[in-house]
């Protein structure tokens, strides 16, 4: 776990900081953007919609 205030402040204040402002967005939101930089900040395996879907016979 992650405090997003924290993280979002050391984001902005900090350009060495782990995390961007655009990779913490990625990570709560909707938006498109370097995912093979940020799965290696955050070891996070991410899938495609489709995929998951496929995966759960809802496709």
């Amino acid at each position: 776990k992650i405090n997003l205030e924290t993280v979002y402040h050391q984001a902005i204040s900090n350009p060495k900081s782990e995390f961007g402002v655009d990779d913490l967005n990625l990570l709560i939101g909707d938006f498109k953007g370097d995912y093979k930089k940020l799965k290696n900040i955050s070891k996070i395996k991410f899938s495609s919609v489709s995929k998951l879907l496929k995966s759960g016979s809802l496709l």
